[in-house]
C-alpha cells in the first residue's frame, strides 16, 4: 500500500546559525517540538526549508538528521523538487533510501515547461523512483502553475498520491478537490484556505502556520472536519495572524523570527536574504500576540 498523507505537517524551516552555517542541532529541536505536539508529520526542504539555498552535501546532511530524529515516530516529507527532471529523480532516490517516507516535488523553477513537459516530469520521477511524490503547486515562487485539469491525469499514476495546493485561489483549490479521485490527497499550503478547504474534503495542509503554534492549527483542523464551523471560524481568524506576520520582510526570514520569539531555534536567513530590522520584528511580534501565540507560553 502506498503511503498517502493526511493531517497537519509543519513546513519547516531550516535553522542556520549567525555565521549562516548549518544548524543541525536545531532541526532535532524542532522535530522533537512537532512530534510532542502531535502533528502527522513534517516537511523539510519545502520554501519554508529554503531548499535551493542549501549545498547538495547540506540537502543530504538535512534529510538523514531528520529521519533519524523521527525515526520512524512522525512522518518525514523531503521536497526534492529541482528545475531538472534528471536531478530531481536522483535527490528523490536519495530521500527515499535515507527513510524518508514521501517527497513534495514543486513544479519545475527558473525554466517554464509546457503543460505536456510537466505532465511528463511528475510521471517520469513516479515510475523511475517508486516512492509516494506529492505535487507541490506554488506559482508565486515557483513561477510554473498546475492547473486543476492535470489533476486527474496525476492520479492515475499509482505513486502520484496528493498534491499540496499554495497557490491561494480558492477557485482552483475547490476545481482540483472537485477532480480528484478518493485515493488522491489534496492538502492545503496555503494557511489562510485551510477550514475551507478542510470543509470542501482536503485532506489536511502543510502549512508554515504549523511550525510556529501547531497545536493551534491542530485545534482548527479537528474543528473544521467535525462541521464545528463556528470554532472554526474563530481559529481560522487566529492562524491569519501567524499568516499575516510570516510575510513581513523576505519569506522565511519572519517564519523564523516567530520560531525564534516563541522559543524555538528559527535560526538566520542565509544572504541574500536578510534578516528582519527591529521595526519588522515589532510587527512580527504584534501579529503573533494577536493570534494568541505569545500569550499561551507566559
Amino acid at each position: 500500500m502506498v503511503y498517502t498523507p493526511e493531517g497537519i505537517f509543519s513546513a519547516m524551516p531550516t535553522p542556520f546559525k549567525k555565521d549562516e552555517s548549518l544548524d543541525l542541532e536545531g532541526i532535532r529541536t524542532l522535530i522533537q517540538f512537532y512530534m510532542k505536539a502531535g502533528l502527522s508529520g513534517v516537511v523539510v526542504l519545502g520554501t519554508s526549508g529554503e531548499l535551493t539555498m542549501l549545498t547538495d552535501r547540506e540537502l543530504e546532511q538535512v534529510v538523514d538528521t531528520a529521519v533519524d530524529e523521527a525515526n520512524g515516530k512522525t512522518k518525514v516529507i523531503v521536497g526534492t523538487g529541482m528545475p531538472s527532471t534528471r536531478k530531481t529523480i536522483q535527490f528523490t532516490k536519495y530521500a527515499k533510501d535515507a527513510g524518508a517516507d514521501a517527497a513534495l516535488v514543486v513544479t519545475p523553477y527558473y525554466f517554464h515547461p509546457s503543460a505536456v513537459g510537466m505532465k511528463d516530469h511528475y510521471v517520469a520521477i513516479a515510475r523511475e523512483t517508486r516512492f509516494p511524490i506529492i505535487v507541490y503547486n506554488i506559482p508565486s515562487f515557483a513561477g510554473n502553475a498546475i492547473t486543476p485539469d492535470m489533476i486527474y491525469r496525476f492520479s492515475q499514476e499509482e505513486y502520484i498520491v496528493g498534491i499540496k495546493d499554495s497557490s491561494g485561489a480558492i477557485f482552483d483549490l475547490t476545481e482540483i478537490i472537485r477532480l480528484s479521485p478518493k485515493r488522491f490527497s489534496i492538502l492545503c499550503g496555503w494557511d489562510p484556505l485551510l477550514m475551507a478547504g478542510l470543509l470542501l474534503g482536503a485532506k489536511g495542509g502543510m502549512l508554515g502556520s504549523a511550525a510556529v503554534a501547531p497545536k493551534l492549527v491542530l485545534d482548527l483542523y479537528k474543528a473544521s472536519l467535525e462541521k464545528r464551523v463556528d470554532e472554526a471560524r474563530d481559529l481560522q481568524k487566529r492562524v491569519h495572524f501567524i499568516f499575516r506576520a510570516m510575510f513581513v520582510g523576505t519569506f522565511p526570514a519572519a517564519l523564523k523570527a516567530a520560531l525564534n520569539l516563541v522559543g524555538l531555534p528559527g535560526g538566520f536567513v542565509r544572504s541574500p536574504l536578510e534578516n528582519l530590522k527591529t521595526a519588522e520584528m515589532a510587527r512580527v511580534r504584534f501579529d503573533l500576540e494577536r493570534a494568541g501565540v505569545l500569550e499561551q507560553l507566559e
